[in-house]
């Protein structure tokens, strides 16, 4: 019973946009339409949002769907991968990659 008032609380304290939203849900009436649809982007286009170059993005393996033979992302997916520790594994990789090569370059050119 307290779980019943403490949703009811929630409810009437919720912004009215929600009230309407969670009405519609609860009737079975909510359609699509009233769902943000979050657009499909190219490497090109996620590449300008996120002020990274399309071939960094590659580089970081950023998880996308290939969709008619055409590699596609989603913005929301994008930005859960980069807060996500696969992805902080993955730059350290990268750094550490870059660090050997670095070093291996510096060896060579060292050689009389």
């Amino acid at each position: 019973m307290d779980e019943l008032k403490d949703l009811m609380a929630a409810a009437v304290a919720a912004p009215p946009e929600l009230q309407i939203m969670a009405t519609k849900m609860l009737r079975g009436t909510r359609n699509i339409e009233d769902r943000a649809i979050e657009p499909w982007l190219t490497r090109v286009e996620l590449g300008r949002e996120t002020n990274l170059h399309p071939a960094t993005l590659w580089r970081w393996k950023v998880p996308g769907v290939d969709l008619g033979g055409r590699l596609r992302f989603k913005r929301s997916v994008v930005e859960a991968y980069l807060k996500s520790p696969e992805f902080k594994k993955r730059m350290n990789d990268l750094r550490l990659d870059r660090k050997d090569r670095r070093n291996q370059k510096q060896i060579v050119e060292a050689k009389p």
